[in-house]
């Protein structure tokens, strides 16, 4: 069906319109309507339309071309059916006349526009009595736990960090050798978050025993050891309080003087070990400490001068105190090194 309608052929508000469409779709008429329920006000502006509904395969197409004051609009709309080309074309109409008008919201009256009553279905009440066990789900063994066992959380939970420390240290009290046992001490540790584990070698520098009615005679005593020992670590801020316990192993070294025939012999001194210390970190890399070392000879070497007897002898139980300077070097979870952590 072809409609070309001048502007007084139509209605008196409405604009100069040239409309065809096939039988059967929406003329004229339902595009001047729909542009007005979108706010338009045709006898406003000067407008021209030119409109047609042709039929494609499989549809319908919409060819539009609207001149305003403003300017041409031209559009082509397709769809299965015509009827919603006529609402398309009203409403590229009031958009042409005012592009920024809002339409009015639909009146509440409009049965369209209210939306459909939503129902609410009451829950179920939970029934009372013993509930049956579900069944696991496809792929999932009966008694088998869907949790992670033990030994998968502990693969995932990053392993702590562990520090390395150099240890350079020095005691004195009594010990290997006679009167005053002064030892210098080297080694290495290692610092878990609350254990400390140490490993030191010592040299106890040389003293000399005499026989108190001979002062002539007697013989001169050193060592060369070491200790291995760990034990828990305690942490405040920074300060430490650390406790290892271990054991100790020793060559005792005697040399004979003052007689005819001089003599030279090693002999092995060992037993278990207590060092309580304190340390005050001064930065990630430097640390300074008090050490308080007791420890229980289960073997004493004696050193003994014909006819006279035994010169030295060392003793059962042996305690020393001193200080220590350690080197630090802190070591980082790769999981907290931002640096070393790809994005």
């Amino acid at each position: 069906m072809s409609l070309p309608i001048p502007l007084l052929a139509v209605l008196a508000s409405s604009p100069p319109a040239e409309w065809t469409s096939p039988p059967g779709c929406p003329g004229l008429d339902a595009v001047l309507a729909e542009a007005r329920r979108q706010g338009a006000e045709l006898d406003d502006e000067p407008v021209d339309l030119r409109g047609s509904i042709e039929p494609i395969d499989g549809g319908y197409a919409l060819h539009l071309t609207i001149d305003t004051a403003s300017g041409t609009t031209r559009r082509t709309v397709r769809t299965d059916s015509c009827e919603p080309l006529a609402r398309a074309a009203g409403l590229m109409l009031a958009v042409a006349l005012d592009p920024l008008r809002v339409p009015a919201p639909p009146s509440p009256a409009d049965p369209e526009a209210e939306p459909p009553p939503v129902e609410v279905a009451p829950s179920p009440e939970p029934p009372l009595g013993p509930q049956p066990r579900a069944e696991p789900g496809p792929g999932v063994e009966p008694g088998s736990s869907t949790e992670p066992s033990p030994d998968a959380a502990d693969a995932a939970r990053p392993a702590p960090a562990v520090d390395g420390v150099v240890i350079a240290s020095g005691t004195l009290g009594r010990g290997i050798t006679p009167a005053i046992d002064g030892r210098v001490q080297l080694g290495l540790g290692l610092d878990a978050p609350r254990v400390r584990a140490e490993l030191l070698g010592f040299h106890a520098f040389a003293q000399t025993a005499r026989f108190a009615q001979q002062p002539e005679i007697g013989a001169r005593v050193l060592g060369w050891g070491g200790s291995v020992r760990a034990g828990p670590r305690f942490t405040w801020g920074w300060l430490e309080l650390a406790c290892p316990v271990g054991v100790e192993l020793a060559v005792v070294v005697g040399q004979g003087f003052g007689t005819d025939q001089t003599w030279q012999r090693a002999d092995l001194r060992w037993g278990p070990l207590v060092a309580p210390g304190v340390r005050a970190r001064l930065g990630p890399w430097v640390a300074l400490g008090v050490d308080v070392e007791l420890d229980v000879a289960l073997r004493r070497p004696a050193f003994a001068l014909e006819p006279l007897g035994d010169v030295h002898r060392t003793p059962r139980l042996g305690a020393r105190g001193g200080a220590r300077l350690e080197l630090r070097f802190p070591t980082r979870r790769r999981d907290q090194d931002g640096r070393r952590r790809r994005p």
